[in-house]
């Protein structure tokens, strides 16, 4: 019974370590992207759609 909870507990604290201690990997995702536009010379191109309830003159204002 010891055996099997002290293996029980270090997988939790090996999992637990591991999934912790990932860092901030997004930033650097995103700044080596944004580096490899400007090398290509490509912008980033896409456009954005929303739906509104009320007057075109509150969707004017949201432009």
């Amino acid at each position: 019974m010891k055996k099997w909870s002290l293996m029980v507990l270090t997988f939790l604290v090996v999992f637990g370590l591991t999934a912790c201690g990932g860092g901030n990997n997004a930033a650097q995702n995103n700044a080596g992207a944004q580096n490899n536009a400007a090398n290509t010379g490509s912008a980033v191109k896409g456009s954005i759609s929303f739906a509104y309830w009320g007057a075109q003159t509150e969707a004017d204002a949201i432009r």
